[in-house]
This record gives structure tokens, sequence and C-alpha cells, in this order.
């Protein structure tokens, strides 16, 4: 799939025409959509609420190796995680053939 034919997807023409019967979001796709908009709230109060960890640590007289902890904490994480993330990816049933960077680097054909 071509990123044009992603962002057709995702934001459909408003003409007159109707939908597309052939271009039908998947079983598949509804799910990942639906676990998507459970998982958006979490992840944005995750990013948003970290950064004042670090202020309210100092408020209350942590030290400079604790503020370091806190603040550089979840990058940590996040780069612990890809490893596990990817071996998962891999096991997973639904598999890409052939992936090519698009305009956006995302799209799989």
């Amino acid at each position: 799939m071509t990123p044009a034919q992603l962002v057709c997807r995702i934001f459909p023409p408003r003409g007159g025409q109707g939908p597309d019967v052939a271009d039908a979001a998947t079983p598949a796709e509804l799910h990942n959509g639906r676990l998507l908009r459970l998982e958006a709230p979490f992840t944005n109060l995750a990013f948003n609420l970290g950064n004042f960890y670090a202020l309210f640590a100092i408020q209350l007289g942590a030290s400079n190796a604790v503020v370091g902890w806190l603040t550089s904490g979840p990058a940590l994480i996040s780069l612990l995680w890809v490893l596990p993330c990817g071996q998962i990816i891999q096991r997973s049933r639904v598999t890409c053939t052939r992936c090519s960077s698009g305009r956006w680097g995302i799209g799989c054909s």
C-alpha cells in the first residue's frame, strides 16, 4: 500500500460517491483501531505527566542523581523494551513480505 493509498484509507474523500466496498476495513484493522483508542489516553498521560516528576522531586529536595534517573528513566525503558518488542513482532502471525520506506517511512507492500 502506497502512502497515498494509506492516507485515502484513513481520510476518505468527501464527495458524492459512497464508500468503496473493496476498501472496507478488515476485522484486524478494526481490532487494531479499538486497541489504539484504548491505549492512546494512557500513553498521552504517561508522556505528559512524566515531565513533572523531576520538578516535584526537586521541590521535595531530591539529589541531582535522583532527578537524573527520573528524567532519563522513560528513555532507558524505551531503549530496553525495543528488543522484546522486536521478538514479539517477529513471532506474530501477520508479517510483511517486503517493507519499503515510503514518504513518511511507513508502508508495506
